[in-house]
């Protein structure tokens, strides 16, 4: 793993390294291109470049960015964005990630927390290597006390934590898969409640969870009012779109709706997030533009062809977030 990980950082130093200096990621850029209405690449060649990024979220004063890389499923890691003025800066490993397999970063709304998943071992004789989601305490500016939350299992994997106002936490996970080894064959989405300070088991979320087909990524809403979810169940426009179920009167989630082809692709679109305000919605998609029906002139062609955005290897992307409200009257 050691060797795994010194390569993909060097891939990660160069990456970050030879992004556009003429062209600055703003933070009031990504607001003015909301009025477009159809999902914008987010940071090209800084943020999303020619590597696998996912993930997206901000400090409650968006003075701050994280997001994931990976390298097929031998690595994860978690970057950060400092923002100054409105300006985002190069990418760096976060202060907490590095050592082991991190993704999925999610920071609540009051600032407060930040949620993670890691692989890292959760006492000096675990060697499972499992996925857990911990938390970190926002601490003069700084993420300090690391904390393995209550409702992780000794054996399974839980990942993608998404946290409600309330606490609420929901996360994606293969509690009832058969194997030993994490298979996105047999994920679902859960619930963990947080009363007293404490959480309170999981719940499997219906109908957004089947038996047929597995669910991942699930995005809740601060007031828990939607859920929104990845699934590559039929019916779908690619390998795994994202859905989205609206709370009802009875306090039952609807039956899962397409976000439709204006978010979803014919590749796979997943890792759902809001900006701290709401009104930004982010997600991640292997969207390919790649012509090879055109063949390259050269070398050099060829080379930047291939490790360029939107090569199919995963970016991150945004949009309005109104297009949610627009999906409300399908219930």
């Amino acid at each position: 793993m050691k060797h795994i990980f010194l390569s993909s950082l060097i891939l990660i130093f160069h990456v970050c390294l030879t992004y556009g200096q003429n062209n600055p990621l703003r933070v009031e850029d990504i607001y003015n291109k909301l009025n477009i209405k159809v999902p914008m690449l987010l940071g090209e060649n800084l943020i999303s470049t020619g590597a696998n990024e996912f993930n997206a979220a901000f400090t409650k004063d968006m003075d701050e960015f994280y997001f994931s890389i990976r390298h097929r499923s031998d690595f994860f890691i978690i970057l950060k964005c400092d923002i100054k003025n409105g300006e985002f800066q190069k990418p760096e490993i976060a202060s907490f990630s590095g050592k082991y397999l991190d993704a999925d970063p999610f920071i609540s709304k009051d600032g407060s927390y930040l949620y993670f998943c890691s692989n890292r071992p959760t006492a000096e004789n675990d060697t499972t290597y499992d996925w857990n989601i911990w938390r970190l305490e926002r601490v003069k500016n700084k993420w300090h006390n690391i904390t393995l939350l209550s409702f992780n299992t000794a054996d399974k994997n839980e990942m993608y934590p998404s946290v409600a106002e309330s606490g609420n936490i929901y996360f994606h996970s293969d509690l009832e898969s058969e194997g030993k080894n994490l298979s996105f064959s047999g994920t679902n989405i859960y619930k963990s409640i947080y009363k007293n300070g404490n959480y309170e088991g999981y719940e499997k979320i219906l109908p957004a969870s089947t038996e047929e087909f597995p669910e991942w990524d699930p995005l809740i809403s601060p007031n828990e009012d939607y859920l929104i979810f990845t699934s590559p169940r039929p019916g779908g426009l690619g390998s795994g779109d994202m859905y989205i179920c609206f709370k009802q009167q009875n306090n039952q989630w609807s039956e899962p709706i397409n976000l439709g082809e204006k978010i979803n692709s014919p590749g796979m679109d997943y890792c759902p997030s809001l900006s701290p305000d709401g009104k930004i919605l982010f997600f991640s998609s292997y969207l390919n533009s790649l012509n090879f029906n055109l063949f390259p002139d050269s070398y050099d062609d060829l080379i930047y062809k291939l490790n360029r955005p939107q090569n199919g290897n995963g970016d991150i992307y945004f949009i309005d977030s109104n297009i949610i409200n627009s999906l409300r009257c399908k219930e």
